[in-house]
């Protein structure tokens, strides 16, 4: 939410962090420290827009309604929110530094952002590598999109209206871990048209092991998964000519329907594949 869904938020700088999610954990009665439950890139790059946190499902087994009746009675309604599955709160910055000001705007408060469910899932699949790259972990999970339809693929005869195969086997790279599924196109009852969306079914259980998933989607290590960067070297390093241009080409593909393909310069093994006039 990078600091929205409440007025009056600002950037926290990462010396700020500890402390202010320690007393957080405080004036809320945690029986845990908030600060080995944190999201994304807060504490790795200088300045960050929000913290997120994960309420762990062995800590917590309530949901953001409950959560958010709570927060109201200790800060105050003014200062919590309700988005979704997300709660967000405002919340005073611990040891706040007005000197620290590279990054606008600088208010003192800091939005918090709480998710519910497995920690180490979460973190999995929102991982960021921070200041190590120069892309976001919404880069790095589209890449890992990419591959996943790319590698291990078994497609069958026959498209859809949409140029898509009516059946294929693949992997999904998805916030529950990597999943093997069937993903079919079905038509609109006895019209002749398609349904837009596509159906999965899971075939596998789903795999968690990020051991695993680098060996099956990278062909490599942990460490490869860890950025964009970091996932088109492996893939430069591991694969055929062929499947590296098949992969490139489909997270050209993902990144241009995000509409982000003219928000960075891009790697160009995947700058190639952008439609002409584009980056």
């Amino acid at each position: 939410m990078s600091g929205n869904a409440l007025p009056g938020c600002g950037t926290i700088h990462k010396d700020e962090v500890n402390a202010t999610l320690t007393k957080l954990a405080d004036d809320l009665e945690f029986p845990f420290d908030l600060n080995n439950y944190l999201l994304g890139s807060t504490g790795k790059k200088e300045y960050s827009g929000d913290i997120d946190v994960v309420l762990d499902k062995k800590w917590y087994n309530g949901g953001a309604k409950s959560l958010r009746r709570d927060l109201i009675e200790i800060l105050g309604e003014e200062n919590v929110n309700l988005n979704g599955a997300l709660v967000h709160i405002k919340y005073p910055i611990v040891g706040y530094n007005a000197a620290k000001d590279k990054r606008q705007p600088r208010t003192g408060f800091v939005q918090v952002d709480f998710n519910f469910g497995d920690y180490q899932l979460l973190k999995m699949f929102n991982w960021a590598p921070g200041d190590e790259s120069k892309f976001k972990g919404f880069h790095r999970n589209i890449a890992l999109s990419s591959v996943a339809g790319i590698v291990d693929t078994i497609t069958f005869e026959g498209r859809d209206d949409q140029d898509r195969p009516i059946e294929q086997i693949r992997w999904k790279w998805s916030p529950k871990g990597l999943l093997r599924i069937k993903r079919i196109s079905k038509k609109k009852g006895n019209k002749g048209t398609w349904n837009k969306t596509q159906t999965d079914i899971d075939l596998k259980n789903v795999i968690t092991d990020q051991k695993e998933i680098a060996k099956i989607l990278l062909h490599g290590t942990v460490d490869d998964m860890n950025s964009l960067e970091s996932i088109i070297a492996a893939v430069n390093r591991n694969f055929t000519d062929h499947m590296k241009e098949a992969i490139f080409e489909r997270m050209a593909k993902n990144f241009s329907e995000k509409e982000d393909e003219n928000q960075c310069t891009y790697p160009p093994e995947i700058a190639k594949y952008f439609r002409i006039g584009d980056k």
